[in-house]
């Protein structure tokens, strides 16, 4: 299981929900993740995203920790 999937269990195992006009939010405090672009890669080749959309995924990360 990575980073992603490990931290996404956690907030649903000891999560805390809020309630608000949107909906139900479950959400856990405390919490960083940090992913490198190989990770990003494993999350979405799971998923069946387009390549495209892969690539502007992994830019957007890019110009984000830059």
């Amino acid at each position: 299981m990575n980073k992603y999937y490990k931290i996404l269990e956690k907030i649903l195992e000891k999560g805390k929900i809020q309630e608000n006009k949107k909906g139900n939010i479950k959400y856990l405090l405390d919490q960083q993740l940090k992913l490198k672009p190989a990770d990003l890669l494993e999350i979405f080749e799971t998923h069946g995203i387009a390549r495209v959309k892969l690539r502007n995924e992994l830019e957007l990360f890019q110009q984000a920790n830059a």
